[in-house]
């Protein structure tokens, strides 16, 4: 026993930092993710009115892009998982069709020169692809923060291999296959400058981030007022971050597919009233409205921001990351949409000599992510996944539909209440904010010296993949069953 102990005490020191298999490992599971498993249903939508995007741009239409796709949606040109309606029409910002467009660009030339008719899965492969090289090229990113910040060589490899691997971010980007993954790319990116302290360059990245996915304001807006508190200047760089969203308004207002479609889209999903969908009553005669938990907790954490006078990097990440926390707890989110929680809880791991218990509360939320996905998003986000992967089609893979997540759930374990789900995920998040809160007042206070008691441990790190690595598994599984 005393030889097994020590083995595993041995292993799982992690005082060097993980080792150059640890990355490799990483990176396969990255591929296995990219290659495997595709929500095929919105991705090939996405990706092929970003084709039909070329095709404006190359035709002249770019400023009538909303009202082309609209026509074509209603002709039912995207009838095979799509009805003739305006669900199918475009739901993202131009960038969004832009950069994905872009990234099909030299095969998409090749293939409307010599009419070849290229299948759509090598579109998938091309953007997959590109998915999974953003992933690689923002864990070094990650890295290059974290060396901006501390001198730990050690500390900086294990929060690159820790994003690199983040269950929640394999889940709800790389496997679903969703745009999300650019408004992370260019939020690092702006945290990277904010570091290095070229204030413009900070502000054209979180206006790009903003511009591809809305919601990622969310977590920029407390950044600029943790950082400034002059009132003009603050509003100075709101409007800089808001330009891209603007300028999209300004633009597309002459194009009448875009109102058409936005007016639709919001009565459809109702982005807003989401906010709205958890809270108090709130009466005043004939007046009769709800209070949002998450509005009211929004302004709460501002209104901290704005009062935090001595501004620490650890605050850039925790008050981001309890905004995040909020929007988990309070609105009715989309499986894409967890990603943005990821950037904040893992650059908190610089800051938190919690680790193993962080990283513990990391796997219970990311497995029930998982779960409460299968169960809320019955047929879409589940094992099923694994048949629109590029490798699982060359292959023939289909799953044994009777073995899907929700009705394994449902069927034998029929005795757990359904709410137990949403009620472990919330705890989770809940702690990781405990946890953060605890450990931003210690080093405010100055209480502890976390560098003494900070310990990494490769177990802790490497369980917390289990939930993504186990989904894929029982994916892959189930076919051969």
């Amino acid at each position: 026993m005393q030889k097994i102990r020590k083995c595993f005490n041995e292993f799982n020191d992690a005082m060097e930092g993980p080792s150059k298999i640890e990355y490799v490992v990483a990176v396969i599971i990255l591929m296995i993710a990219a290659f495997m498993f595709c929500f095929t249903k919105d991705f090939k939508l996405t990706v092929t009115q970003s084709l039909d995007f070329n095709d404006c741009l190359f035709h002249g239409k770019v400023f009538r892009y909303y009202s082309e796709i609209n026509q074509l949606a209603l002709s039912g040109h995207y009838s095979n998982a799509w009805p003739q309606t305006l669900l199918a029409g475009a739901n993202y910002s131009i960038i969004n069709y832009a950069s994905v467009g872009l990234i099909c660009l030299p095969v998409y030339i090749f293939d409307r020169l010599f009419d070849l008719s290229v299948s759509f899965l090598v579109y998938e492969m091309i953007v997959k692809a590109a998915f999974a090289a953003m992933m690689v090229y923002m864990t070094i990113i990650v890295y290059d923060i974290c060396k901006l910040l501390k001198p730990v060589e050690k500390d900086a490899k294990w929060v690159s291999l820790c994003f690199l691997t983040s269950p929640v971010f394999l889940f709800a980007s790389i496997i679903i296959s969703h745009l999300d993954i650019f408004s992370i790319l260019f939020l690092l990116l702006g945290i990277k400058y904010m570091i290095k302290g070229n204030h413009w360059l900070e502000l054209l990245f979180f206006m790009l981030a903003a511009f591809y996915k809305p919601f990622i304001l969310l977590g920029i807006l407390p950044i600029l007022i943790l950082r400034e508190k002059r009132i003009l200047y603050l509003l100075r760089d709101a409007v800089a971050v808001l330009s891209g969203i603007l300028l999209q308004n300004v633009v597309y207002h002459f194009d009448p597919g875009y109102a058409e479609t936005q007016k639709f889209m919001s009565e459809t999903y109702g982005f807003i009233g989401r906010f709205f969908g958890v809270g108090f009553a709130y009466k005043r005669n004939c007046y009769d409205s709800t209070v949002s938990y998450f509005v009211v907790t929004f302004v709460i954490i501002c209104v901290i921001a704005y009062m935090i006078r001595e501004v620490k990097w650890a605050y850039v990440f925790a008050i981001p990351f309890m905004v995040m926390g909020a929007f988990v707890l309070f609105v009715q989110w989309h499986p894409n949409w967890m990603v943005l929680v990821v950037p904040f809880l893992t650059l908190m791991l610089l800051y938190t000599h919690n680790i193993r218990l962080t990283c513990i509360l990391e796997c219970v939320f990311s497995l029930f992510v998982i779960l409460m996905t299968a169960l809320g998003w019955l047929h879409n986000y589940d094992i099923r996944m694994i048949n629109g992967g590029v490798i699982s089609k060359l292959l023939h893979l289909e799953i044994n539909k009777s073995l899907q997540i929700h009705k394994v759930l449902t069927r034998k374990f029929p005795d757990i209440p359904i709410d137990i789900y949403a009620s472990l995920l919330c705890a989770a998040v809940i702690g990781m904010m405990l946890v953060f809160a605890v450990d931003t007042m210690k080093y405010r206070s100055g209480k502890t010296d976390a560098e003494k008691v900070r310990k990494w441990e490769r177990c802790a790190v490497w369980c917390r993949v289990l939930p993504a690595a186990g989904f894929m598994a029982y994916a892959l599984l189930t076919c051969f069953i």
